[in-house]
């Protein structure tokens, strides 16, 4: 305005006004954080870790923190008290040369858990599974309670956890590594923490995951007296974590914590205190996440059977090399005797095709053939294992077994990827539910209404959601409420996740009104800004109401929002009311039926 007196040279002139407000750009909803332990972390030939990175796609993460983890697995034909497996009670069986008998035998053999396999369940679980008589050796196998193979969790969940998520349509998410695969496959607190420190810091992320937190140390059991029959072990860190992440949320008020429950995998339908078992899994976890900042939080039960890894990602590093090398060797002698039957030992086979395969086998161990650090070095890990596949079928049917036992995955990266498309898709402000789960072939333990009652709404609020199998659909998530579901306000998980988004868009478009002048030209142009935000989020569906009027109301002003102290302090408070969408959780259908006259 003031420009019209500073006129110099005659002529026309055009001034321009803004005809409607400065606009307030909505923040991203579904950008996660993962922490975990990876292969590598390397910049620039330098070491990065507890540093967050942004990536885009598994492409990326597999350039800065290298492939998953080789999970290895011994075989046992015996269990600890020498007594052999049998067909009911095996993972596969193979033809083993009997020296006393001058011929084949049929071995049954079982996987079992090595030093970088975490066991699906604790021996001390499965101990206290069995009837004081029943004389049943377990050890340390991978069976089912019946004996048929079973999936446990590997030793680092962090990368199928992250290709679960963009199975399920993930996109933009950081990543911190909070340290290097190791041989003891040790999950730490301290490390986990430190990664949640580091991504606490950065602005961005609307979504905490760590899939390796299920991998904590269980704390000892007691010993005087024993534990009771369907005791499930707790983890002080895993504790310490949850409360963690909570905090975290609610002190930065811009993102959600998604958990999973820890025992989850110890878990057995089948075993003669399952529901005492159950009760306290998840009694273990409600009183791990304590009773703070609970709103921030959310819980998926149970752990998911995933096809996320193919038979064909598995090669012979992932056995136990001695064990692999004497059962491939035998079984192959068995397909190709020798031309002559006096010389029917494997030692003495002349058998062209089993020679063959016998320069093969011993080949697994050469330290050349065990290199997946190179491109080449793969290539021939991969050459290699699939000559072995198509001339051995039993090994074939060896890793379609493995691959169903390193299936077991905690479902929060899958999650997150259903937040994420059911952002892009619908909003924010729908509830991520009633979502079919995809690369799931089915939730690790199967429960029905009544058992998920108590999971949904339970009396001291700690709901769980729970992720259901339902004929002709598959896995569904069929819950969508946070931890605090004995709260009117943020019992749901989108009212929570709406207000965040509507919190942070707003806070980051006020940051502009810093220092501007305290009056009344500034507090109209708040407000216009911010009921244009949230006139067109109501146009969308985010906001409850017939007329954006009963969806919203924005206040700002001395004697509305503002005493005259509080402007000769410096404050300027907006004040906004929402009427927020909640979801039709409970469906009830009443029916009536009209009865024909006489």
């Amino acid at each position: 305005m003031s420009t019209y007196m500073n006129r110099t040279t005659p002529g026309v002139y055009l001034t321009e006004f803004s005809a409607f407000p400065k606009s307030i750009p909505g923040v991203a909803t579904a950008i996660p954080a993962f922490i975990g332990y990876t292969e590598k972390c390397d910049v620039s030939g330098k070491q990065a870790l507890f540093t967050p990175f942004l990536i885009n796609s598994l492409a990326d993460y597999v350039a800065i923190f290298g492939d998953e983890f080789n999970a290895v697995y011994d075989m046992a034909d015996k269990d600890k008290d020498g007594k052999a497996y049998d067909a009911e009670n095996s993972d596969f069986s193979s033809q083993v040369w009997n020296a006393t008998t001058s011929a084949y035998d049929t071995t049954y053999y079982v996987f079992t858990r090595s030093s970088t396999t975490f066991p699906r369940q604790s021996e001390q679980n499965r101990r206290n599974r069995l009837d004081a008589d029943d004389e049943e050796s377990f050890g340390p196998s991978l069976l089912d309670e019946d004996g048929a193979a079973k999936p446990g969790l590997a030793a680092y969940n962090l990368y199928n956890s992250l290709r679960m998520f963009y199975a399920n349509g993930g996109g933009t998410c950081y990543v911190v590594s909070v340290g290097l695969f190791s041989a003891s496959a040790a999950v730490s607190y301290d490390d986990l923490s430190k990664g949640l420190a580091a991504i606490g810091e950065q602005v961005g992320p609307t979504m905490l995951v760590i899939p390796d937190a299920v991998l904590l140390p269980a704390d000892a059991p007691p010993t005087n007296p024993p534990p009771p029959p369907g005791y499930m072990p707790k983890s002080a860190g895993f504790q310490s974590l949850c409360r963690d992440m909570l905090a975290q949320c609610a002190a930065l008020q811009d993102r959600i914590a998604i958990f999973d429950v820890y025992g989850t995998q110890d878990l057995d339908p089948k075993s003669l205190n399952y529901t005492t078992e159950l009760n306290n899994v998840i009694a273990n976890f409600q009183e791990a996440v304590g009773d703070t900042n609970l709103n921030y939080g959310m819980t998926y039960f149970p752990f998911l059977i995933t096809s996320i890894i193919q038979p064909g990602e598995i090669t012979y590093l992932n056995y136990s090399t001695a064990p692999l090398q004497t059962i491939l060797t035998d079984e192959a002698a068995y397909l190709y005797p020798p031309e002559k039957p006096a010389n029917a030992a494997p030692d003495k086979d002349d058998n062209a095709t089993y020679l063959t395969l016998k320069e093969w086998i011993d080949s697994i161990s050469k330290a050349e053939n065990r290199d997946d650090t190179t491109t080449e070095g793969r290539s021939r890990i991969t050459k290699l294992n699939q000559n072995l596949v198509n001339g051995i079928p039993n090994y074939k049917q060896m890793t379609n077994v493995l691959s169903y036992v390193m299936s077991m995955l905690p479902p929060s990266g899958a999650m997150v990827g259903i937040f994420t498309a059911n952002d892009a898709s619908r909003g924010v402000w729908n509830a991520p539910a009633n979502v079919v789960l995809n690369s799931v072939v089915q939730p690790s333990i199967k429960l029905n209404g009544a058992q998920q009652g108590p999971l949904n709404v339970p009396i001291n609020g700690k709901a769980i959601d729970v992720i259901r199998d339902f004929v002709g659909r598959g896995p569904v998530v069929w819950g969508a409420r946070t931890l605090d579901g004995n709260s009117l306000d943020f019992r749901y998980i989108q009212v929570r996740r709406t207000l965040i988004y509507c919190e942070s868009s707003i806070k980051t478009a006020l940051n502009q009104f810093v220092f501007a002048p305290n009056d009344g030209k500034t507090w109209v142009g708040v407000v216009a800004m911010v009921s244009a935000f949230l006139r067109n989020l109501w146009a969308q569906g985010g906001l409850m109401g017939d007329k954006p009027d009963e969806a919203f109301t924005v206040q700002c002003g001395l004697g509305s929002t503002m005493t005259a102290t509080d402007i000769l302090n410096g404050y300027m408070v907006v004040q906004v009311t929402l009427a927020m969408i909640r979801p039709a959780e409970f469906i009830e259908l009443t029916f009536k039926q009209k009865m024909e006259g006489a």
